[in-house]
Parts: structure tokens; C-alpha cells; sequence
């Protein structure tokens, strides 16, 4: 898809309508499935598409473009008449050598999802009034070059940037009622989303072929990537409504009232090292070592409260146990960490409101439609999270070794070990709390009947009021659990293992085909 010397071009269309769609479930089906009797109609898609590729300068400057818009109008089963989705998109890639050392690419992406009729509630239930219509657009965009220094050395730069967000907006903007004796719901589509993303990257590194007690592949890079993300969520008119008419028949409710507005930014910025060394023409070692700088920062507090520093060893061997190049001993260990997401640091950052809960009431402090009126009865505040200074951030350390053996000319067998642990993982913890212990029976008529009519020992927060908004995100393997006396309960431990054998037979593109048989066994343990 990057064009040449000659011009190419591809043009397709795909179109349908309701009236080519035949109606053949017979009376006798319908009823004895119903659901049958409601199924989803498309009424019409498009779907156009077409791409031109070719020279603009001969041997040195090629073009690649491409051009899509897909279009769907449906009727979904159940209450809802209507969805639509109109999706234009667009591609196009400029290709530049010029000269026999560089090769020079840039490209462009942009697509437009627009849709009506997305679902607010379960979609068996969801009414046309309670649907969203979602708008998100994105871009991509990339450049990159490559240069040959010499017969052994190359360079190459790359950079690449993503745009985009995600909206939903109610199609009635008015606030939601769900009846929890019945499960309906009515009103409008009864909250709000917006969410936006940028990210920036710029990879580089240099390769090397060298000589000196073997032959060596050399590689060194730097990567740095620049990230934003931004969600918003509310209710319409800050307020929900539930309804339970069972318990309630005079008309009384609950209502609540929950939002947030997170804007947050991410970076990082890596250095890496990898060598591919055979000191012998039967053993190949790879080595390699990645830092990574890593940051979360809150646009509002202008701070950073995330960071968090790793250094990643790797190392991996091939061996020819027989010398004839058909049987290979393989192993490996390294360790691989996660790349900075913001929500390993959202609840350190303001934007999440407290979620209220109202009870109805005549002469109440708030008042929504209908006269509905009502007054506050419970808030669970949203305190901000500390994040340890020393805390690490999460990784999985994994171990392989394998042999693998030619049986025949393109066919091998080969048998792989695997074990994997999670390190450093994350998590929320109140340093403060204190905890007391109390025996309690089981139902003798619970669902698992190992636990019927059981003596169980349960916990209970002893001082929630003082301690509930010294919240700190950590790596809670290890922290004490402590009795209002400072007494150890227990201590949290937050393993995870995954072990497997990998067993695969391969036959190489040959003779016009190819395949693969594998069986994996393989056991995940966690706490």
C-alpha cells in the first residue's frame, strides 16, 4: 500500500436494501420462539470504496490514497426503530527515496464514526427516547526515515500522533427513570459522555553489525511519548431517578445525583540496549536492557502525582544441540512492564463528585420534574488518593525453555515451558483503618452448599469515620491489617502466577500450503 512506478487502482460497492431481505420463518417457529418474531431489519447499507496508488516522480516519490464511506440504516429488535451509522474514512501515504541510502515515509488517517440509536439502557429495553448519538472522529498520522550509514550501520526515526474523541449525547436531554419493581426505564436518555485522547510518540535508534568474539547485532533507541486524556460523565440536570413501586405506592423514590471531569496527562520516556551475539555458529544469545521514566500529572492541580522509574533486564539463548542445524534448545527470561496508563492514578486526581442519594419529599430542598421534590439522605464523598512515592510500578517477569526438532524437510515439532509471575501490582489501601473480627453462621440454605450453616470469621471497619479518606494507592503485597490495639490480623498478598506447556506441530509454506497443530495446557493461580 505505498505505490510504485506504475498507477494502480481498486473501486468496489456493496449495497442492500430491506425489500432484498425475505421473510421465511413460518408461523409454527415464531411461536414457539417469540423472539423470532422481532428481528432486526436492515433497511439499508452502503458501503463505497475506492483506492489509487502510482508515481508522482519516477523511482522517487510514490503516492498511496484510499477513500471509504460506509452507511447502515437498521430497525434493532426490540423497542428501538432505528440505528444509523455513517462512517467516512480516509488514507493516504507519501513514499520518498531519494537516494540509495534513505527512505523516507509519511502517512495520514481519518475516519468518522457518527451513530444514532446507540442503547442508554439494556437494549431489550431501550425505547428510541432512550438512545445516545455517539460522534467520534480520529486521526493518525505518521513519519518515518531511514538512512543507511554504510554496509553495517542504519538509523531510523519514526513518529507518530493520535487524535480523537468519543461522545455520547442523550437524543432527550432529560433525566432517566428506572422502575425497579418492573426493571423499565422512561424519560431521556438520562446522562452524558465525552471523552478525549491525544498521543504523541518519537521512536529512534541506531543498528550495528560487529565483530569482536563472534558477530554481534547491535541496536540502541530512545522512545518519549506525550499523552492526554480527558472524561467527562454526568446525569441530565444532575439527577437520576428510581422508583420502586412495590415498597413505595404512594409514589415516593430515590434519586441520585454522580459526575465526574478528569483531565489528565501521561509521560514517558525510554532507553533501551539489545545485542543478538553468536559467539559460536551454534549458540545465539540475545541481551538487552530497557529504562523507562514514566509520569501521570493532573492538568488541574498543574502537578505531577504519579511517577514511577523501571529497569528491565532480558536475556535468551538459542543453542544447535546437534550440529546439523534441526535440533534447537531454547530459554529465556525477561521482564516486561506496563506502559503508563491514566488509570493507574485517576483517583489521585480532583474531578469526581460525590455520589448523593435523595429520598422523596414534598417540601424538599430540590425539586426536578413533575414536581418532584426531594432532599439529601446519604453522600459517599470521592476523597483524593495519595500515591506512594516509592511505589513501582506493575510488570510480569516470565521464564521460557524449549527444544524444538525437524522431523522432516519443513516440518517441525517443538515442546515450550512457561511460567509467568506478576510483580508490583497496584492497588488502593486505607493505612489508617482498623479492623475487628466477629464470628457469624451462614444461611443454612445458601446457594454453595459448602458454605451452609458455616462458622465464618468476618471484619468489620472499626474506625471508618476517622480513617476512610486517608486513601493511598500502593503495591499492597504485604501490608498489615491491623485490630484497634495495633495488633497484626493478616497481611495482603497479591500473587499471580500462570505456568503452561506448548506443544505445536508446523509445516512451512511449501508446496502451496501451509499449517499449524498446537495444543496449550496451562494453569493460572491468583490471590
Amino acid at each position: 500500500k505505498s505505490g510504485g512506478n506504475r498507477y494502480a487502482g481498486l473501486f468496489d460497492a456493496y449495497y442492500t436494501r430491506g425489500s432484498f431481505s425475505g421473510d421465511n420463518v413460518s408461523s409454527e417457529v415464531k411461536l414457539a420462539n417469540p423472539a423470532l418474531t422481532d428481528p432486526a431489519v436492515l433497511n439499508k447499507r452502503l458501503d463505497l470504496n475506492g483506492q489509487l496508488s502510482g508515481p508522482i516522480i519516477k523511482d522517487k516519490l510514490f503516492f498511496f490514497v484510499n477513500a471509504q464511506r460506509f452507511q447502515i440504516d437498521e430497525n434493532p429488535s426490540g423497542p428501538r426503530t432505528s440505528r444509523t451509522e455513517v462512517s467516512p474514512r480516509f488514507n493516504g501515504k507519501l513514499t520518498w527515496q531519494p537516494g540509495p541510502n534513505d527512505h523516507v515515509s509519511a502517512n495520514f488517517q481519518w475516519d468518522y464514526y457518527n451513530v444514532t440509536g446507540r442503547p442508554a439502557v439494556p437494549a431489550a429495553l431501550a425505547t428510541d427516547d432512550l438512545t445516545y448519538n455517539q460522534d467520534s472522529p480520529e486521526a493518525i498520522w505518521g513519519l518515518q526515515w531511514r538512512h543507511l550509514f554504510g554496509a553495517r550501520t542504519f538509523t531510523e526515526v519514526k513518529y507518530a500522533g493520535w487524535w480523537g474523541y468519543f461522545n455520547l449525547d442523550p437524543k432527550v436531554n432529560a433525566p432517566l427513570f428506572n422502575d425497579g419493581s418492573t426493571g423499565q426505564y422512561s424519560g431521556g436518555g438520562g446522562s452524558f459522555g465525552y471523552y478525549d485522547r491525544t498521543r504523541n510518540q518519537l521512536n529512534a535508534s541506531i543498528s550495528h553489525y560487529a565483530e569482536a568474539f563472534g558477530k554481534h547485532d547491535l541496536k540502541f533507541g530512545v522512545e518519549v511519548e506525550r499523552s492526554s486524556v480527558r472524561n467527562r460523565y454526568g446525569f441530565v440536570n444532575d439527577i437520576y431517578y428510581y422508583d420502586y413501586t412495590d415498597y413505595y405506592p404512594k409514589g415516593e423514590y430515590l434519586a441520585f445525583s454522580y459526575g465526574y471531569d478528569l483531565d489528565q496527562t501521561s509521560a514517558r520516556e525510554s532507553l533501551y540496549a539489545q545485542d543478538s551475539w553468536k559467539p559460536t555458529d551454534r549458540l545465539t544469545i540475545n541481551a538487552g536492557a530497557r529504562l523507562d521514566f514514566m509520569r501521570g500529572r493532573s492538568k488541574e492541580l498543574d502537578k505531577k502525582v504519579y511517577g514511577a522509574t523501571s529497569l528491565a533486564p532480558r536475556i535468551g539463548f538459542a543453542f544447535d544441540l546437534t550440529g546439523d542445524g534441526k535440533t534447537a534448545l531454547k530459554g529465556h527470561y525477561g521482564q516486561y512492564y506496563e506502559g503508563i496508563y491514566a488509570d493507574q492514578y485517576y483517583s489521585a486526581v480532583p474531578g469526581v463528585q460525590d455520589f448523593v442519594t435523595y429520598a422523596s419529599d414534598p417540601g424538599g430542598e430540590k425539586c426536578g420534574p413533575a414536581g418532584r421534590c426531594f432532599t439529601e439522605i446519604d453522600r459517599s464523598p470521592s476523597p483524593l488518593s495519595r500515591i506512594d512515592p516509592d511505589i513501582k510500578h506493575p510488570r510480569v517477569d516470565e521464564w521460557t525453555a524449549g527444544i524444538e526438532r525437524e522431523l522432516f524437510k519443513n516440518v517441525r515439532f517443538s515442546v515450550t515451558g512457561l511460567w509467568r509471575q506478576d510483580n508490583n501490582v497496584q492497588g488502593s489501601v486505607y493505612p489508617d483503618a482498623r479492623w475487628t473480627t466477629k464470628t457469624v453462621t451462614t444461611s443454612t440454605s445458601g446457594n454453595d452448599p459448602s458454605l451452609r450453616g458455616k462458622n465464618i470469621t468476618v471484619y468489620q471497619w472499626a474506625n471508618r469515620a476517622n480513617s476512610e479518606n486517608n486513601i493511598l494507592i500502593t503495591n499492597p503485597n504485604g501490608f498489615r491489617y491491623l485490630d484497634p490495639s495495633g495488633q497484626l490480623l493478616g497481611t495482603a498478598s497479591t500473587e499471580r502466577k500462570y505456568k503452561a506447556a506448548m506443544f505445536v506441530l508446523d509445516k512451512r509454506f511449501s508446496n502451496r500450503w501451509q499449517g499449524r497443530i498446537s495444543y496449550v495446557y496451562s494453569k493460572s493461580k491468583g490471590v
